[in-house]
This record gives C-alpha cells, sequence and structure tokens, in this order.
C-alpha cells in the first residue's frame, strides 16, 4: 500500500494490507500460541474488510499527555484527524487495505508469543488476547491485547504498552484503541466536507494542467 504519512501518523494502529483475496472464516479460539496469533490475525483481516469502520486511538506519554485520534473508513475513503485539529481525507478502497489472511496479519503485525487470558469485560461476549511484538532493534519487546467479540471475530479494543528502558518522550508508552462497525459508524459531516474539498482541488490541479498552467492556478 502506497504511503499515506498523515494516516499513519494519524493512527498507529492502521497497518498497511497486503493484496486482496477472498477472505477467509474466523478461526476459533485455540490454546497454544501459535493458533492463538492466527485468531488476532483473522480478527485483523476480518476487521481490515469491514466497512465503514471507526477506529478512535489514545496515545500515552510519559509527561502524562493524551493524544486522541479518530479515523474512519468507509467503501472508498479515509477520514482521519487528531481530535481540535482538521479532517485529511484520502481515496482508499477496501481491497487496498485488507489482508489476504489471518497468517499475513499476524506477520505484519509482528506478533508471537499469543494467549488466550479469557473473557473479556465487555457489552457482549468477547475473549481476551495477549501477544508480545518481535524484537525492536535495541532488543525491546513491546506488548499488546486484544479483545475480540465472541460472535463476529472482529476486534473490539486493542493496547499497546512499549517497553523501552530510555524511551524517546516523543513517542508514545502506551497505545489504546477502540472500533466500532456497520452501523455504529457515521462519518461526521465536517469530514465529508474536506473529502469534497480534496477533490475539488485536485480536479482544478488536473484542469490547470490541461490548460498549460503547471497545476499553480494561473
Amino acid at each position: 500500500m502506497r504511503s499515506r504519512s498523515w494516516l499513519f501518523g494519524c493512527c498507529a494502529l492502521v497497518a498497511g494490507a497486503m493484496a486482496a483475496e477472498a477472505p477467509t472464516d474466523t478461526i476459533v479460539g485455540q490454546a497454544d500460541s501459535a493458533d492463538a496469533c492466527l485468531v488476532v490475525g483473522s480478527a485483523k483481516q476480518a476487521q481490515w474488510s469491514q466497512t465503514p469502520m471507526m477506529i478512535r486511538e489514545s496515545r500515552f506519554y510519559s509527561d502524562r499527555i493524551t493524544r486522541v485520534s479518530e479515523v474512519y473508513f468507509s467503501d472508498n475513503h479515509a477520514y482521519g484527524r487528531y481530535l481540535g485539529n482538521s479532517w485529511n481525507t484520502e481515496q482508499m478502497l477496501v481491497p487496498e487495505r485488507r489482508f489476504r489472511s489471518p497468517e499475513a496479519a499476524a506477520q505484519a503485525m509482528r506478533i508471537d508469543d499469543c494467549r488466550l487470558v479469557g473473557p473479556a469485560q465487555s457489552d457482549q461476549p468477547a475473549h481476551l488476547y495477549s501477544f508480545s511484538y518481535m524484537p525492536d532493534t535495541d532488543g525491546s519487546r513491546s506488548t499488546g491485547g486484544m479483545v475480540i467479540a465472541d460472535k463476529s471475530g472482529l476486534p473490539l479494543e486493542q493496547d499497546i504498552v512499549i517497553n523501552k528502558e530510555n524511551p524517546d518522550p516523543r513517542l508514545p508508552v502506551k497505545i489504546s484503541a477502540t472500533f466500532a462497525y456497520g452501523d455504529a459508524v457515521m462519518v461526521p459531516r465536517d469530514a465529508k466536507r474536506a473529502e469534497y474539498e480534496r477533490r475539488l482541488h485536485a480536479q482544478q490541479f488536473l484542469l490547470s494542467l490541461q490548460n498549460g498552467h503547471g497545476g499553480l492556478g494561473l
């Protein structure tokens, strides 16, 4: 998937999707680590096939500052912002963000040592899975967890705890996110307006090029 710096900067849990293939069935939870990682990967694969979808993410920093972002996905677009800031938008089709398999999703997340913790506290029947991330270049290993709905197999919550001996104060020490899907998601009017303005500017740029003005609006 091509680089979208605003989107990845706004939401750390937005991962690049692999080439599209037919989605697989959700894998039922198993006890051992490999199978548990496939459950998490299956939940992520199912998630990135959903439309509409919303991610609300909180980043916690060592100086006690918290930054909250929200990203919405429709059939054709992504809309994102930090709360209090203006919206950014991007055309993004479902096949661009969909993982080809649970294995590909788990590999992209770089997780291992996955465990089924047990029933989760949620407004619907769900289970909590824990996992570790592959070591960073300094040898540190972050940990994470995901609450997965029993019925849909979709992620409801996800957490990352970033374990560093000497953490960079510019980077979060913890990231928490909640997810919503379908009828529970409504793209804000201001986000849709930002997308309309983006398309309008793109059309004006192309028209300017066609008229030989180099896209400067001269």
